[in-house]
């Protein structure tokens, strides 16, 4: 009995070779952590839908134009127009004034709030030289209120878009 408390675990091992260390998974994943797995695939897949694959950024603009009509030699190819970050950014403001003067319509609580969010995109469409923050000022100013309500404006369109 003079062995080591390593030699004693080591001999135990040998002679019950069919015991398990209790809770142990071995190599197989739990069933919960198998439906994660799957749970976490299914959402990459879903955000990737509508995404371009990765070779069609490697491959020769004429290719994709010419492949992508089928129209006869020596006919010009229409390619549709990309549009600008600009563009996006007034269409975007252009649909959440739209929605804002719906809702303001309908709705009767926080009326300030909304028609202040509704005059300070349309300043943003009037005056696309001037930066957000002296826009939302302006607005705020004309409201009676100062920076604080500046900064909150700024903060309440992102809601709207």
């Amino acid at each position: 009995m003079e062995e080591d408390a390593f030699a004693q675990l080591k001999a135990s091992m040998r002679e019950d070779s069919g015991s398990t260390i209790k809770y142990q998974q071995g190599c197989q994943k739990s069933r919960q952590t198998t439906w994660r797995d799957k749970r976490k695939q299914m959402d990459l897949r879903k955000a990737a839908t509508g995404t371009a694959l990765i070779t069609q950024h490697f491959k020769d603009p004429s290719e994709t134009i010419d492949n992508a009509t089928s129209s006869a030699p020596g006919q010009p190819v229409l390619v549709e127009a990309v549009p600008t970050a600009a563009e996006t950014k007034e269409a975007a403001l252009v649909a959440g004034i739209k929605e804002l003067k719906k809702l303001l319509r309908s709705i009767g609580q926080n009326l300030m709030r909304h028609t202040a969010v509704l005059y300070f995109m349309e300043l943003q469409l009037q005056r696309p030289w001037e930066t957000r923050e002296a826009l939302s000022l302006v607005v705020s100013e004309c409201f009676g209120r100062a920076t604080d309500t500046a900064k909150r404006l700024r903060g309440w369109e992102s809601f709207s878009l």
